[in-house]
């Protein structure tokens, strides 16, 4: 019962979902007590600064496209490069072996580089599942560009552990484009479409979606995009690298698949936020913080740390809060992630800045920083990539790099 209770609190007191893959009755004592223990133990090491490499491991892989770390920190999901499939790794396990997720030939050999995922809520499904959607970054070859949804659930007991992958919906759309970010929410699917200059977006719904026609909104917002994310009543927030923006959108039924070669008008935004003096084409982003009536997104741009608030059910225009600033005598970080409650930002020179974040009770206020740490560290210990950044799992501590033909697993604390 102590572990039990230990558990609920852990839960409760975070901002970010956190949940067992199985029902905690299924755990026993001493089971509960090392899950617990791993994250609270996450949360010390990071809130006192010294967060160093407890543990190193090495998985040598041969084009990776995508290193994704599913929330929890147990299961890495592996997009290839060539062939399209998608191997998965238990990391809690003693050996590192991968197992195919979705097999050679599912994805009809199209390149993994990128992976939205969303979770269920424990009230949904009792053990660990969600909903996936896989893409290609670069598509540049005469055959279409699929959009496939996967539904992955984690089956057998807790020790005998493995996912397993369902194909939901697959549908054409169209070639040669660069896909720089996509997104997940229910039913809606968003991703950034690039062709030399031109960008638009896209929406889709999926389950009506299909090869002969699509349903979905098209946004065309005069410059590149870099990152997105859906929010709730049918919006969509997007980074650019001077600006944020937020845009309304309408899903409209049989929409031509062929791709739009130019932009009919520019679609204005609801809302838009300049960022003076700050490049956020490096930025990380994080996940939506759901507190009260407000969603926050915690981003970096250059030594800054910023946090987005927006207010669900009301017309107030969302917020900008500084977090933090680095203020270290550093070159422009070069890569960086960051989650409800800590972030991971890497130099060139491989200085490494932890940070711990604080939440204060109000829903509106913005978390204020621990003291942040300066850690000096070697290349061993860190590899900086610009195409694939860091991942970070801020429940365990546990850090995915990938260099494209090794991906490093970097613990900084251990049950």
């Amino acid at each position: 019962m102590v572990w039990q209770g230990q558990y609920h609190q852990y839960v409760v007191g975070r901002m970010s979902a956190a949940r067992l893959e199985v029902p905690s009755e299924m755990y026993s004592v001493e089971e509960l007590k090392l899950w617990v223990l791993a994250r609270r133990r996450a949360d010390l090491v990071w809130r006192r600064g010294k967060v160093v490499p407890v543990r190193e491991r090495k998985i040598e892989y041969q084009g990776v496209g995508i290193a994704y770390l599913v929330p929890g920190g147990r299961w890495l999901l592996v997009g290839d490069l060539m062939c399209g499939s998608v191997t998965v790794y238990d990391l809690d396990a003693r050996e590192l072996t991968g197992e195919p997720l979705i097999p050679d030939g599912d994805l009809d050999e199209q390149a993994v580089d990128l992976i939205a995922i969303t979770l269920d809520s424990i009230e949904k499904s009792p053990n660990l599942a969600f909903t996936m959607v896989l893409s290609s970054a670069a598509h540049m070859e005469q055959s279409p560009l699929h959009v496939t949804t996967w539904r992955v659930a984690l089956v057998g007991d807790k020790n005998n552990a493995r996912l397993v992958a369902q194909r939901l919906h697959s549908f054409q759309a169209h070639n040669h484009c660069l896909i720089n970010d996509i997104a997940l929410q229910d039913n809606l699917y968003a991703r950034i479409v690039c062709k030399g200059d031109f960008c638009y977006l896209e929406v889709f719904d999926l389950e009506r979606s299909s090869s002969e026609a699509h349903c979905k909104a098209i946004i065309f917002p005069g410059v590149v995009i870099r990152r997105i994310r859906l929010l709730p009543g049918n919006r969509l927030l997007t980074f650019s690298q001077e600006q944020i923006m937020i845009y309304q959108f309408n899903i409209a039924d049989g929409v031509n698949p062929i791709a739009p070669n130019i932009s009919p008008k520019i679609t204005e935004p609801t809302w838009r936020y300049e960022l003076p003096d700050l490049r956020a084409c490096y930025s990380a982003l994080s996940q939506g913080i759901s507190r009260g009536p407000s969603i926050h997104f915690l981003f970096t741009t250059n030594n800054h740390i910023l946090d987005l608030i927006f207010h669900i059910n009301n017309d107030q225009n969302p917020q900008v809060v500084e977090v933090a600033k680095l203020t270290y005598n550093k070159p422009s970080p070069i890569m960086s992630d960051i989650g409800s409650d800590k972030a991971f930002i890497q130099y060139p020179d491989s200085t490494v800045v932890h940070l711990s974040l604080r939440w204060e009770k109000q829903a509106l206020s913005s978390p204020k920083p621990e003291v942040p740490v300066l850690s000096r560290t070697t290349p061993r210990d860190y590899f900086w990539n610009e195409i694939q950044p860091p991942k970070l799992d801020e429940e365990t501590g546990r850090i995915i790099q990938n260099t494209n033909d090794m991906i490093w697993i970097i613990d900084t604390a251990l049950p």
